[in-house]
C-alpha cells in the first residue's frame, strides 16, 4: 500500500519510460562487470532487455544475465520463458547456477550473514550472494520493485470504470464512494473483505493491532496512478530491501542498482500514466515496453514461486530443534509457529521470526 491522494507530486514533463528505463541503467554499465539478477519473470526480463538496449546504445559492455535454478523447488522453473527472453535479446553472456539443495532462509549462506550481519529484509535476501563471484568489483541489478510498480495499485478497479476500460457495476458503488471520502472516514468504512489474510501464530491482540495499521494504510492509498508510481520508491518495504541488499553485494566490492526505482523512470511512468494508468499489469507493460520485450513475454500471466527453495532442509530441522524461545509471546504464539515451520507449504510471512529465532538459539543478539 503506497502513498495517499497527497503524497508525491506528478512530474510535468519526462522521456517515454523505456527510455526513462534504459537511461537508468546507463550508470551500472558503467561499473562493468553489470549483471542483471534475472529469474525470467517479467520484472527481471524487462531490466536485462532495458540494460542490453542501453549497452547497445551507448557502445558499453553488455549485461551479463546470472540465473539461480533451484531442481529441488519445481514451482520456480523458468527455463522456458528464460530461453523466450535470452534469444529474442540476444544476450551472449548467460550465467546458470544450480542450487540442489535451495537456498534456505537459514541455510549456510543465510546463517554466515546473519551471524556477520544480524537479521536482514527481506528474509531471502542472501540469494544475492551466489552471484558475487561473477561480479567483483562490478554491479548487480535488481528487478526488484516492479510488483509494487505495476502490480499493487489498490484503487485500480475504480480508474478502469473511470477509464472505461472495464463496465461498471453495482458492486463498484461503494469503493467509489469510499474514494471521494475523506481518509479518516475511510478508516471506519466497512469492509467485505480482509486486506490481508490473517497471520495465524498472531496473538488476538497483534492481529488487531495489524488489521488497524493495515486498515489506516488502505484508507490513506491514493486514487491516482501517478502518485501511486511516485510513492512506490519511498514505501520503507523498499528502502530496507535495497539497504541490506545493498549491504550484502558490498562486501564483495560489488554496487546494487534497482533502476526501477530510479526517480527519472518513475517520474516517466507517473507522466505517461497520469491518474488513471494502463490498467493491469499485462496492459501496462504492454503499452509502454514492447519495443524491449515480445507480447507474450509482457502479457504472461504465470509466476514461479520460490517458497521450496527457501525453506528446505534447514528449516525442517531447526523446526523440530527449536527452543520455543527467542521471540515476543505476548505478540506470538510458538507452538503454531512451530507448525507453520513444519508446514508442506511454509508461510513466507514467517521468515524474518525464523531467522531470529535461529539467531536466539545459537546465543547471537540480533542488531
Amino acid at each position: 500500500m503506497f502513498g495517499g491522494d497527497g503524497a508525491g507530486k506528478p512530474v510535468p514533463c519526462a522521456p517515454p519510460p523505456a527510455v526513462g528505463l534504459t537511461d537508468a541503467l546507463v550508470p551500472a554499465l558503467q561499473r562493468p562487470p553489470c549483471a542483471v539478477a534475472f529469474s525470467g519473470g517479467r520484472d527481471s526480463s524487462l531490466v536485462l532487455a532495458a540494460a542490453t538496449a542501453a549497452a547497445r546504445r551507448e557502445g558499453l559492455a553488455p549485461p551479463v544475465a546470472i540465473t539461480l535454478r533451484f531442481p529441488g523447488a519445481p514451482d520456480s522453473e523458468e527455463t522456458e520463458w528464460q530461453q523466450r527472453v535470452i534469444g529474442h535479446l540476444g544476450v551472449t553472456d548467460w550465467v546458470r547456477l544450480e542450487l540442489p539443495e535451495g537456498l534456505d532462509v537459514i541455510g549456510p549462506s543465510a546463517r554466515r550473514l546473519l551471524l556477520e550481519h544480524g537479521p536482514f529484509y527481506p528474509a531471502n535476501a542472501h540469494l544475492v550472494e551466489p552471484m558475487l563471484d561473477h561480479v567483483a568489483g562490478g554491479t548487480i541489478v535488481s528487478g526488484l520493485g516492479g510488483d509494487e510498480l505495476f502490480g499493487l495499485w489498490e484503487r485500480r478497479r475504480v480508474a478502469d470504470v473511470a477509464a472505461r476500460r472495464a463496465r461498471p457495476r453495482w458492486s463498484d458503488a461503494a469503493p467509489l464512494a469510499a474514494m471521494l471520502a475523506p481518509p479518516r472516514v475511510r478508516m471506519h468504512l466497512p469492509r467485505r473483505r480482509r486486506l490481508a489474510a490473517p497471520v495465524p501464530w498472531l496473538r488476538p491482540a497483534a492481529q488487531a493491532e495489524l488489521d488497524a495499521i493495515l486498515a489506516e494504510q488502505h484508507a490513506y492509498s491514493t486514487s491516482r496512478w501517478d502518485r501511486h508510481v511516485l510513492a512506490v520508491p519511498r514505501a520503507r518495504s523498499l528502502a530496507l530491501a535495497t539497504r541490506d541488499i545493498g549491504r550484502i553485494a558490498a562486501v564483495s566490492g560489488a554496487d546494487f542498482r534497482v533502476p526501477l526505482l530510479d526517480p527519472g523512470f518513475t517520474a516517466a511512468l507517473a507522466v505517461a500514466g497520469g491518474w488513471r494508468g494502463f490498467g493491469g499489469r499485462g496492459a501496462t507493460l504492454r503499452a509502454l515496453f514492447s519495443e524491449l520485450l515480445p507480447d507474450d513475454v509482457l502479457g504472461r500471466r504465470s509466476k514461479a514461486t520460490f517458497n521450496d527453495a527457501f525453506f528446505a532442509t534447514d528449516t525442517r530441522r531447526f523446526a523440530e530443534q527449536w527452543s520455543g524461545r527467542g521471540l515476543d509471546e505476548s505478540v506470538v504464539d510458538p507452538i503454531v509457529l512451530r507448525a507453520v515451520w513444519r508446514a508442506p507449504r511454509v508461510d513466507y510471512r514467517s521468515a524474518l521470526l525464523l531467522q531470529r529465532a535461529w539467531l536466539h538459539d545459537q546465543g547471537a543478539v540480533p542488531c
